[in-house]
């Protein structure tokens, strides 16, 4: 039998819940829940129920072991090192080490792979192309994978697995011409040495050599003697790449007409100077900025690293140091050269001509047996010409100019000019 009294207490509870206030009635109103729950059957099992977010019950011993094997399953994300630079100097010192007359790899190159292609092994192979302690332990631990793809930075020779999984440079030698790969750098700065030029020709490919001549030592007379003046760099030089490509890459970079420092700045959109009217503003804008902002919101700059003192350090920027510098392929410096001997030759022929005929200016040549033709030289296209100057009755002729030492028989490697001729 239905007991009518929980009936009307149910349909009560349900109509009016919030006039509920007793504490009986709460009791009533949750038996008639459980009833509900009863009747529809057992609830079904759907895993574990959620924990409350802000529970302040102990946590359970279970609960700790489950938490730490699900953060052993999360894999993390694996941080590579940044290996290119290290890449780059490896694979720099190999095309030099490569490249040098007496190379330092050539004994190396014992073994044969299947296409017949000369080998050797890379571990022996980065003792020998004298890395640093710290770059060769850098060099040694790069996984095999870093150290194959230093392969697709170059041409010249390539690093794979032999069957045994053993890294192995392989280097076919091929014929190379230096004069293809040597650029003439002239109008270098007072005081530039070597390892300055070095450091500026490094950013067009792999340096084989620099080759700085120098200016024999000549004595000289003074209140204290016959002194002894020491060799000073010339103003030219030599550079050896280790490609033809590193050559055409410097010659439109380092060329600059007349001899003039580049006007072009980085800073302005169509590459003109600003004017002096602009830059006074700009400087008078960001002293007042600088007044302006307190200690608190200033802000936080790198430490600037100490200018490191060597020959190779320059002062102030790179490219200003090298902004007169001119550039001619070592092919067109030979051209140059062989007009400028033959030049001199026709200057002494018509100098010995113009004696025989002329007794005056016999006497005047005696006097100065060094008097020879002008040479009106255009260093960027080439053209030579001679100019002739009249002084009353018979030919004037003036020194060769000291200046040009472009056209000087200092020469790196090449074939004599006056033999050749």
């Amino acid at each position: 039998m239905v007991n009518c009294q929980d009936i009307r207490e149910n349909l009560f509870c349900r109509v009016f819940p919030k006039y509920i206030r007793s504490d009986e009635l709460r009791s009533i109103r949750c038996r008639a829940v459980e009833r509900k729950r009863r009747r529809s059957g057992p609830l079904e099992d759907k895993g574990p129920s959620k924990k409350p977010r802000h529970d302040g019950g102990k946590a359970d011993g279970t609960s700790l072991v489950s938490e730490v094997e699900n953060n052993s399953e999360i894999k993390k994300k694996r941080c590579r090192k940044r290996t290119k630079g290290l890449r780059v100097l490896i694979k720099n010192k190999i095309e030099v080490a490569l490249r040098t007359p007496s190379s330092p790899l050539a004994h190396l190159f014992v073994t044969r792979d299947d296409d017949g292609t000369p080998q050797a092994a890379y571990v022996d192979v980065i003792k020998a192309i004298g890395l640093t302690d710290e770059d060769w332990l850098k060099a040694a631990s790069l996984s095999p994978g870093a150290v194959e793809s230093i392969s697709n930075i170059t041409d010249m020779f390539r690093i794979e697995k032999n069957p045994e999984r053993k890294l192995m440079l392989k280097y076919k030698p091929v014929e190379w011409n230096k004069d293809e790969c040597t650029v003439y750098l002239d109008n270098l700065p007072a005081g530039c040495t070597s390892e300055k030029i070095f450091r500026i020709a490094k950013k067009f490919g792999s340096v084989v050599e620099v080759r700085l001549p120098r200016s024999p030592s000549r004595k000289i007379f003074s209140p204290y003697g016959l002194l002894e003046v020491g060799k000073h760099p010339r103003s030219f030089a030599f550079v050896l790449f280790t490609e033809p490509a590193a050559c055409e890459k410097e010659k439109p970079r380092s060329n600059h007409d007349g001899g003039e420092h580049n006007t072009h700045i980085g800073c302005g959109s169509d590459g003109r100077r600003p004017s002096i009217g602009k830059r006074k503003k700009m400087k008078e804008h960001c002293n007042k900025l600088l007044n302006a902002t307190t200690d608190k919101k200033k802000r936080k700059r790198r430490r600037r690293r100490k200018a490191e003192v060597g020959s190779h350090a320059v002062v102030g920027s790179v490219s200003e140091y090298f902004a007169k510098i001119q550039v001619l392929p070592l092919v067109r410096y030979l051209e140059l050269r062989r007009e400028y001997i033959a030049l001199r030759r026709e200057s002494d022929r018509c100098t010995k001509e113009l004696t025989r005929q002329d007794g005056h200016f016999g006497g005047f040549s005696s006097s100065m047996n060094n008097v020879k033709y002008i040479v009106v030289i255009d260093r960027f296209f080439g053209r030579l010409s001679l100019e002739y100057f009249y002084f009353d009755s018979f030919i004037v002729i003036f020194k060769l100019s000291r200046q040009l030492e472009l056209y000087r028989d200092n020469s790196w490697e090449i074939h004599n000019a006056e033999q050749e001729e």
